[in-house]
């Protein structure tokens, strides 16, 4: 494990190269190989609503070899990993016609579902090579939509994990989370909260963290909450154990950003817009909703401010609850469900 992953912080964004690989797996999609009791299993993620925003905003990739994670970073354009799309049997990448893309699926409901016009990938993908560090930073792919989903699922903007960033986050002012379609649940988006940074690969160029990954969580994002928002800071592409723990890795965003990150990478994703600025709701429709209610009353639950869980919650019996809330962590604002307070729920179960 100290081949690759170092605790230090990243002192640049720099891209790193040739970094040696180790015990890695790929979070392919095929087929979920390991049971309940093997060393992907970690019963920390629990099911949520995915047609509430920002759950809407990640959807399941499915492809004529499996089904993989992937979020929405505009109207129309998905961020995924390269390997969700490659056929290492046929030896060739699957054709765009082939793939399809439902944002906020959930138990057989294509409610929101597209086809995928076309997409790219980097070109120094090495596609005869397992999952490795080294590969990890070619392993991300743009899908572009034929229909602007984005409209009714919401979608997220991009942040770097920097300095000041990993401060907020050592100080307990942010927090990490992430949710995609794991192996053992394809027809449920399942979440999970409080991830630990478990340290960096060389020169920032990945996130390691000590989060529930497992095979079909491929393409999915590594989410954090800062500043009352939510945003993608990674792209899950790889898995790693050292036989006592395991360790998820993220492709860091920075790949992507125009200043500090690949050229080739930065303009290929120039189509979506800005990407950097602000997530997105989704727009007023009765598709996907813009805030979580149903996670946000596990959380209330989880921290002992609502009780009945598994029935149907009134208004007023929420209300309240998120009143005793912000009362007792001396926080203002609206006593109604909203990202925001997502991530202050997230943040107080630490």
């Amino acid at each position: 494990m100290r081949n690759w992953l170092s605790n230090r912080v990243p002192q640049s964004d720099s891209m790193a190269k040739g970094i040696k690989p180790l015990l890695f797996a790929a979070l392919l999609s095929s087929t979920w190989l390991a049971g309940p009791g093997d060393a992907w299993a970690i019963p920390d993620r629990v099911t949520v609503n995915a047609m509430e925003y920002p759950w809407s905003a990640i959807g399941k990739i499915e492809t004529s070899i499996g089904h993989c994670s992937g979020f929405l970073i505009s109207k129309k354009h998905v961020l995924t990993a390269a390997h969700c799309l490659y056929d290492r049997e046929r030896n060739q990448w699957v054709k765009p016609s082939e793939v399809h893309f439902t944002a906020g699926y959930q138990n057989h409901q294509h409610t929101l579902k597209s086809a995928v016009k076309s997409y790219k990938q980097s070109k120094k993908y090495k596609k005869t090579r397992d999952a490795s560090v080294k590969n990890t930073a070619t392993d991300w792919a743009l899908l572009e939509l034929k229909h602007p989903l984005g409209k009714d699922a919401g979608w997220l903007a991009l942040k770097r994990l920097d300095k000041a960033l990993l401060q907020d986050l050592a100080e307990g002012e942010a927090a990490l989370l992430h949710a995609g379609y794991r192996g053992d649940s394809p027809h449920r988006l399942k979440a999970g909260f409080g991830c630990e940074i478990a340290g960096y690969f060389k020169n920032g160029i990945g996130i390691a963290h000590r989060c529930s990954i497992m095979q079909g969580d491929s393409g999915s994002p590594l989410l954090v909450f800062a500043d009352g928002r939510i945003y993608a800071t990674g792209v899950h592409v790889i898995g790693a154990s050292d036989g006592r723990r395991e360790i998820a890795g993220a492709l860091s965003v920075s790949i992507f950003h125009p200043d500090v990150g690949s050229p080739r990478a930065a303009r290929i994703l120039r189509p979506a817009g800005n990407i950097w600025r602000e997530s997105k709701p989704p727009r007023a429709s009765r598709k996907a909703e813009k805030a979580p209610v149903t996670t946000i009353d596990l959380l209330l639950g989880e921290l002992g401010y609502l009780r009945g869980l598994g029935k149907r919650t009134s208004p007023s019996k929420r209300r309240n609850a998120i009143q005793a809330f912000l009362k007792d962590t001396n926080m203002t604002g609206p006593a109604r469900p909203s990202v925001s307070l997502l991530g202050e729920l997230v943040r107080q179960l630490k």
